[in-house]
């Protein structure tokens, strides 16, 4: 056979392959590839940091938040009532291992949250829109369902993760490629948080009906969260939300009470 020699074509290197086709099925890999990886590291922080002790727990986040526990404002006097409803509360846990304490956080949205470290926290607006002295009770119950299943320990943990990963990722690759991944990682993680929050809510309901409260005292907070939630109406944001809908929320607390009826 003779040899002939020739120049290259001049599209040896490029693909035949649509770029715009190949761009899509890049994006999405990264996207797969980054949920994927998230996904099983947020499942070992989930296992793993539970066995972190109260006390070592409340020793590290008493230093982080040591003022959690103060401020109230005008809420002084409701603080005070709200600690003797969670002293009632705490009866009911034998073996709770923390020392909790209440707060109060300036905010216009009505909410409540668990903080590492034993601390409750109601935003301003939660303790000005209303609830009665049994709602204030079943949602503090709520957030002892999460110190009880250790939820604020996870949360925590995947922040933890999610910070490292995006302070790796802005340091190693484009800004558009990190904000993906950081996308993939939020919904990987906000798909735990609504599991937690309906353990929580079941959690509450029994805690309060040992407590000779109405069961469906759950149902009403979940109608008043209705009622302020007109904004979030839409599917996708429903899938972000790291708190099951309201309606989905009063939907199996209203079929746990309807268990309950025939036995009280």
């Amino acid at each position: 056979m003779k040899f002939i020699p020739r120049l290259p074509k001049d599209d040896v290197n490029v693909s035949k392959k649509n770029p715009v086709k190949e761009a899509v099925y890049l994006v999405a890999g990264v996207f797969a590839a980054a949920l994927v990886i998230l996904t099983i590291a947020a499942f070992f922080i989930e296992n793993l940091i539970v066995y972190l002790p109260a006390s070592a727990e409340v020793f590290v986040f008493q230093k982080v938040f040591p003022s959690c526990e103060e401020g109230g404002g005008g809420h002084a006097d409701k603080l005070e009532q709200m600690r003797a409803m969670l002293a009632r509360l705490t009866g009911q846990w034998p073996e709770n291992p923390y020392d909790f304490r209440l707060g109060v956080v300036e905010d216009k949205d009505v909410n409540a949250m668990a903080v590492p470290g034993g601390v409750i926290l109601f935003t301003s607006a939660a303790l000005e829109c209303g609830f009665s002295d049994q709602e204030i009770m079943w949602i503090m119950a709520h957030e002892l369902g999460h110190f009880h299943h250790r939820d604020h320990l996870r949360r925590f943990g995947r922040s933890a993760l999610l910070t490292f990963v995006s302070l790796a990722i802005d340091s190693s690759a484009s800004s558009s490629t990190g904000d993906l991944i950081d996308f993939a990682a939020e919904l990987a993680a906000k798909k735990l948080d609504r599991s937690h929050e309906k353990a929580a809510d079941l959690f509450a309901a029994k805690m309060t009906m040992r407590l000779d409260l109405e069961c469906l005292t759950s149902v009403g907070v979940m109608q008043r969260f209705q009622a302020l939630d007109n904004a979030r109406a839409s599917k996708f944001f429903k899938y972000l939300s790291t708190h099951p809908y309201p309606d989905e929320r009063i939907a199996y607390l209203e079929a746990f009470c309807r268990e309950q009826t025939p036995a009280r």
